[in-house]
């Protein structure tokens, strides 16, 4: 298969040099598409790394906001609890309080009156004041101090204010 050339169109084309683009253009295209690339790709990069930063801002928000809700829960869950004891150390104190008075009371029966019937009631009282004190230890608010009696093969000590 031979071609044939065709003169006219040879020399349509060797005399038609604006058709045909120089080195230096090829050059500055093939630079201008890397540069153009270069910023496209750093762009998508930052697009990128933007929305991985989103992500992570929202699963933060969402998990400091379980964390507060678990704390808001502890936290009432604890102040109820600190509430019972309060009240439970309140009424301890005041059965406490109670007591020593009945031992007062028997005390002064005793200083009136030393029978022994009184002195047993006294001994009743203040063993059940020590009792009381020893299974509830809550403070005992005593305005004078306390005496200590010594009674029965025990030796237990009997608080009487």
């Amino acid at each position: 298969m031979e071609l044939e050339s065709d003169p006219y169109r040879l020399a349509q084309l060797s005399t038609h040099h604006e058709e045909r683009h120089t080195g230096i253009w090829w050059v500055t295209v093939i630079v201008l598409g890397v540069f153009i690339g270069n910023l496209m790709s750093f762009g998508a990069y930052r697009l990128y790394v933007q929305w991985e930063l989103q992500q992570i801002a929202i699963a933060l928000k969402i998990e400091t906001t379980e964390q507060a809700e678990k704390l808001k829960v502890e936290m009432a869950r604890l102040a109820k609890k600190n509430e019972a004891s309060r009240r439970e150390q309140q009424k301890k104190s005041e059965v406490n309080a109670k007591l020593l008075q009945t031992c007062e009371f028997w005390r002064q029966q005793v200083i009136k009156e030393n029978t022994g019937q009184n002195r047993a009631y006294r001994e009743a009282a203040g063993t059940r004041a020590i009792n009381s004190a020893r299974k509830n230890p809550a403070r005992l608010r005593v305005a004078e101090p306390a005496i200590i009696i010594l009674a029965g093969s025990f030796g237990a000590a009997l608080y009487c204010s």
